[in-house]
Formats: C-alpha cells, structure tokens, sequence
C-alpha cells in the first residue's frame, strides 16, 4: 500500500530467493514419486516470483496484487505436495 518498490524487490531478491533454494532441498528428500509434482509446482511459484519482480521493476501496482495472489497460491499448491506430517507441522507453526 505504501508503494515502496525498493522494498518490494529487496524482499523478492532477499528471502523471496532463500524460498527457492529451499523448495530444491525439500524436493531432493521427497520420496521419489512426488518428486516431479513437487518440481512442477515450485517451478510454477519460481514463474510467479519472476512475474512479481517483473512488476515491481515496472512499479505496477495491479501487476503487483495479481502477481501476489499466484505467489501466495502457489505457496498453497507446493505444501500440498509435502507428507502429511510436515503439512500438520506447518498449520500448527
């Protein structure tokens, strides 16, 4: 709301980049029968990441909300992919 596009991409450069490396570890430790779902969907959030830092560059601010909501749904759509356990672990965190 503020438009702070500086902080926008910093975040999307910043820990946004960290969520990348960390989807690769999980997939890595998947069992072997999840693993290509679990590589499409976060090859799908890592596209909408992209869109979201297209945007800010552009300062965007309805190319930035839409962007957001694939980003925040794409979160949704990889934990799916997770054994149950960790899903519990993450509604419980």
């Amino acid at each position: 709301n503020d438009r702070n596009w500086v902080f926008t991409a910093n975040l999307i450069h910043g820990p946004m980049q960290e969520v990348g490396r960390e989807m690769s570890y999980i997939n890595q430790r998947l069992l072997p029968a999840d693993r290509p779902e679990a590589e499409k969907r976060a090859s799908a959030l890592k596209t909408a990441f992209a869109q979201l830092d297209e945007a800010a560059k552009l300062q965007d601010g309805d190319k930035l909300r839409k962007a957001y909501i694939k980003v925040a749904s794409g979160f949704g759509l990889y934990a799916q992919v997770l054994p149950a356990q960790v899903q519990q672990d993450l509604k419980q965190a």
